[in-house]
């Protein structure tokens, strides 16, 4: 129609050629409100129709891999002119032993969305969720991201966490708890209590633990449109079975043999299935057994007290209308293949990957001469006795209570494991050191975080301590982890998966509506 319009919606009130759009913010389904959008044609015709945008709620709650564990929003930033003269000073030295002074290495601490929780808006939860925001401009969405680092099933999702990453006091509610308290209008909620076995470490059976608080709101609950739950690793020991193939079997001397023993007591190393070997002894059962034994058992949990909070609902409820299948899971993602997806790390490039590891062994202990590696063999039985497993496991319960399985990113990160990008050149490792007064094989100050060229779509040792340290006693809890890239590609899986369950569920609508 030619000529001037002017339009109307909410506070907003514009002149101009009937023929162009007129965009604006609509309120969402939720709000109060004059939701009528208002038009005066060129002719003075009054038209009015009311418009408002469905806004869909999407929920993360998990551990390290749903948090973002290993990519801070902010990453440290070097002091740039320490690093510039460093291989000036130590013209030899040839591992990473310089990154322990952090004092002097690092000008200030990474930033997190959240510090304690080490959640990032790299994460594949919040990557998803903004990617779904782009799905619809007559749909919004709002993100309540809560996986915590280090979160296991009884220890931060069904109860409060004790020990997060990013320091602090224990984490005193429950992530599921968290959400119904904040979901439940005015937080008006009743507490009900429920007792959990948890499995522990010497021990075959779960032992029963103290009563535990469950959140149940008075009202009516806001439900979410999806629920991103990324769970089970920690629960089965999944860093501590890396720790097992990572530690040397053995020292050169008595003295090196003591301190491995001692390490790995310490770390609680866990073996992926029963083998023949001494390193296996330290923390039974095995991961499979705990794949197997104890995680049917917490999923069984979880989904129990999503049900009984009203955040899901069983399949008898489908004929009432409500949504029986909004828990999208996701897989793990396996670090152990170079880039031809078939052919397992090695020894070779290892090494390198691990090589900051040995900063934390004291140099009496003379820890270049150290084996901090993986081989083929460990990485292989890594892979049967927990990959597999734990993916056969998750599948399994996704069917038994309704869940989605998130599955299709395993292929697309699968060429990109921990070992691509380490491979030595002339006998120089690949790692960050010094040689002959120069960096190699490049200065720190122009590594990126998030460089997209890196072959590498995990996190080693050596990522995690420059690009996410925080204190001057560092950790290497992002070990191991995906980066940015690997994320984007679960986000994919998971946006595919929803867009598709929601374009069903509104062809449903569609249909009965007709």
């Amino acid at each position: 129609m030619p000529g001037t319009c002017i339009w109307s919606y909410q506070d907003t009130l514009i002149s101009k050629n009937c023929n162009e759009p007129f965009n604006f913010n609509a309120l969402t389904h939720l709000a109060s409100g004059d939701s009528q959008l208002k038009v005066v044609l060129s002719n003075g015709e009054n038209v009015s129709q009311d418009v408002r945008v469905r806004d869909r709620l999407i929920l993360g709650l998990g551990d390290s891999f749903g948090s973002g564990e290993g990519n801070p929003d902010i990453p440290t930033i070097l002091n740039r002119e320490y690093i510039d003269n460093l291989p000036k000073k130590e013209p030899n030295q040839r591992s990473g032993i310089w990154m322990k002074n952090v004092t002097k290495w690092k000008e200030k601490n990474a930033i997190w969305l959240d510090k304690q929780c080490h959640r990032s808006l790299y994460s594949q939860h919040a990557l998803a969720g903004l990617r779904l925001a782009t799905r619809d401009a007559h749909e919004s969405i709002t993100l309540l991201p809560l996986a915590c680092s280090g979160a296991e099933t009884l220890d931060g999702l069904l109860t409060p966490q004790q020990l997060p990453p990013g320091g602090g006091a224990a984490v005193k509610v429950s992530q599921v708890n968290f959400a119904i308290r904040e979901l439940c209008p005015d937080s008006a909620i009743n507490i009900k209590k429920v007792t959990y076995a948890r499995g522990e470490s010497g021990r075959n059976l779960m032992k029963p633990m103290k009563s535990q608080d469950l959140y149940v709101c008075k009202g009516s609950l806001r439900k979410p449109d999806a629920i991103l739950l990324s769970i089970g690793g920690n629960d089965v020991g999944f860093a501590r079975v890396i720790a097992w193939a990572a530690a040397a079997d053995r020292g050169r001397n008595i003295a090196g043999s003591i301190a491995i023993g001692l390490t790995k007591k310490y770390a609680e190393t866990i073996c992926p299935y029963p083998l023949d070997k001494g390193k296996c002894k330290e923390a039974p059962p095995d991961a499979r057994f705990r794949v197997e034994k104890w995680l049917p058992k917490y999923y069984e949990y979880l989904n129990y007290k999503l049900l009984e909070a009203g955040l899901i609902c069983d399949k008898n409820s489908s004929k009432n209308g409500c949504d029986t299948s909004n828990v999208y899971l996701t897989a793990y993602p396996t670090p152990s293949y170079l880039n031809d997806g078939e052919t397992l790390c090695d020894v070779d490039r290892s090494a390198d990957a691990n090589e900051q590891l040995r900063t934390f062994i004291p140099s009496l202990m003379k820890p270049k001469k150290w084996q901090l590696q993986f081989t083929r063999q460990e990485l292989s039985a890594i892979n049967v006795g927990l990959i597999q497993p734990i993916t056969t496991q998750m599948a399994a319960s996704s069917e038994l209570y309704n869940w989605n399985f998130v599955v299709s990113h395993l292929d697309t990160i699968k060429p990109h494991g921990l070992c691509e990008g380490y491979l030595r050149e002339n006998g120089n490792p690949q790692y960050l050191h010094t040689l002959d007064g120069k960096w190699y094989p490049v200065n720190p100050n122009f590594e990126k975080a998030y460089g997209s060229t890196r072959q590498r779509w995990f996190r080693s040792p050596n990522d995690v301590v420059l690009f996410q340290t925080e204190t001057d006693k560092f950790g290497i809890s992002g070990a191991y982890h995906p980066d940015v890239r690997a994320h984007a590609a679960i986000a994919d899986a998971i946006y595919e998966k929803i867009d598709t369950n929601w374009k069903a569920q509104m062809e449903k609508i569609l249909d009965k509506n007709q």
